[in-house]
């Protein structure tokens, strides 16, 4: 197998704050995987082997009951990580990844991960601060389920997908819209609806199998008018809800 360009994955996501002595250290111990459309990195379930870094391509993480039914937790695109907490709490995956195209990974085994660890200790105050970031976004989620409307969850989670998986400023999104539904909770038809409006208002574009945000202001003013500040908290001292 070539050799793959490791460069995305130093400079994004889950290594971006590290030391470059410390980040050659990681890479220079993985191996690479490669996936065929469809093909499963792990099971829910699984015990995990190691850390996963997306060099090219793209997955899916998903989760599905007794009945077969599924729900998407989210994409993971070039540059980014995936599997970090079952290597750090030792637990079972709690997501199944499948490659959604031809993709390419870096797998860095568990115990070159701990070695590194051990001899970097500081690297665990850097994964518990990335770790309390995602808590804070699943907390989040949880409140938009409780206490906004069917249109503002669907703004904030178009930011937030904007913000993960687009940082570079560029707000075209490739994702199916029953992909997006699903990462809701909600059918694709009453998604549509949202997104059919916001169409006709040019606040968003529509294309097959993506979806362009024109003006993610809009979108945004829609999320803040129904945010709730409780007291004692003021509004510059409240967390960012991550867009």
């Amino acid at each position: 197998m070539e050799p793959v360009d490791q460069s995305q994955l130093a400079t994004t996501g889950l290594f971006a704050a590290l030391e470059a002595p410390i980040q050659k250290s990681l890479l220079a111990k993985g191996r690479t995987l490669q996936l065929a459309p469809g093909e499963v990195l792990y099971h829910r379930g699984d015990v995990p082997r190691g850390l996963y870094g997306l060099v090219s391509g793209q997955l899916r993480l998903s989760a599905e009951d007794s009945h077969g039914k599924q729900l998407l937790f989210g994409t993971i695109e070039a540059g980014w990580w995936c599997g970090e907490i079952p290597v750090l709490d030792g637990q079972p995956y709690a997501q199944t990844a499948t490659a959604v195209e031809p993709s390419r990974l870096l797998l860095i085994p568990q115990n070159a991960l701990d070695s590194v660890l051990e001899q970097h200790p500081e690297l665990y105050r850097h994964f518990t601060r990335i770790l309390c970031r995602r808590i804070r976004i699943a907390g989040q989620m949880l409140e938009e389920a409780a206490f906004y409307d069917l249109a503002t969850r669907v703004a904030s989670q178009l930011l937030r997908l904007c913000r993960i998986h687009r940082p570079q400023a560029n707000l075209c999104l490739k994702l199916p819209q029953e992909e997006i539904a699903s990462m809701l909770g909600i059918t694709r038809q009453s998604l549509y609806r949202v997104l059919k409006q916001w169409q006709q208002q040019q606040w968003i574009e529509l294309g097959y199998g993506s979806l362009t945000l024109l003006r993610p202001e809009a979108l945004l003013e829609l999320v803040q008018a129904q945010q709730a500040i409780p007291p004692g908290i003021t509004s510059a001292r409240r967390d960012s809800p991550g867009y």
